[in-house]
């Protein structure tokens, strides 16, 4: 008789794509239950044992309420990557893709939960608004907005390489609502804020100069085209110190996302 291991727990750490899953049930005999089975001999039997002891290892250096809030994490951004039928999951060192562009920070896509939350904090109609997104990475976002009847949605990429897997995600994804979504590929700093923009997102994609002038870039395109433009920022400290004192954008939100991710929602002012 196989000892059949059927895992539908999110145990599974180190899983590609953020697969866990939760429910874990051993039993010898008889049908699988469903999502994953794996039988005890081998290499599954091994994958299984060291995922057991990462997660052991996870709930003793950290705990089980953050475990449980990790296993809650990675289902929802599993879920989301196949329901959109897209693949974003992956940290990325921009070293490892050939990019050395000092202010840029590595790869890193924002919890879908995270994302959504915020989104339905700005307080428009998204059939009449413009998305913009600095640093669109593998596409998370861009598909996330899609999902939503937005009238058009940008996303700006220097790397070559994540540009192409956005690109990929974008051709095969489900639920979209959006028609009309741009993948571009330049330089944050050098790029101009379209006159329509009125909802950029960005996921402490660079610091330093780079972001000083994608700043005064979308000041100069609110003064060119005066609107109201909200301006969604995790991971805001820089941004904070950079806008900080000026008078034509003010803070109008500030919280907290897991693990340890902080996002402002911005609003521009009448100058």
């Amino acid at each position: 008789m196989v000892c059949v291991v059927s895992i539908e727990a999110a145990i599974l750490f180190g899983a590609g794509g953020g697969g866990i899953w939760l429910h874990a049930a051993l039993g010898c005999g008889g049908p699988p239950r469903r999502k994953l089975a794996y039988y005890a001999s081998g290499t599954s039997m091994n994958r299984i044992l060291i995922k057991l002891r990462n997660s052991a290892a996870f709930i003793k250096a950290m705990g089980l309420k953050r475990f449980g809030r990790e296993i809650y994490h990675r289902l929802v951004n599993d879920y989301y990557e196949r329901r959109l039928r897209i693949q974003t999951a992956n940290n990325i060192l921009l070293s490892d893709i050939g990019l050395r562009k000092l202010d840029s920070r590595d790869y890193l896509p924002i919890g879908y939960s995270a994302f959504f939350s915020m989104l339905r904090r700005v307080p428009l109609v998204e059939i009449n608004s413009t998305l913009l997104d600095f640093g669109a990475g593998q596409g998370r976002v861009v598909c996330a907005a899609a999902t939503f009847p937005f009238q058009r949605i940008i996303g700006v990429e220097i790397s070559e390489v994540l540009l192409a897997s956005a690109r990929s995600n974008l051709s095969r994804m489900r639920h979209r609502k959006a028609q009309h979504v741009e993948l571009i590929l330049g330089d944050a700093a050098a790029f101009r804020v379209p006159d329509d923009a009125n909802v950029i997102h960005m996921f402490n994609p660079f610091v330093g100069v780079t972001l000083q002038r994608v700043v005064e870039n979308i000041r100069v395109s609110i003064r060119a085209s005066p609107r109201k433009v909200y301006i969604v920022f995790f991971n805001n400290d820089h941004f904070d110190s950079i806008v900080m004192g000026q008078p034509w954008i003010r803070k109008s939100y500030q919280t907290q996302f897991y693990p340890d991710i902080s996002c402002g929602l911005y609003e521009t002012m009448t100058e």
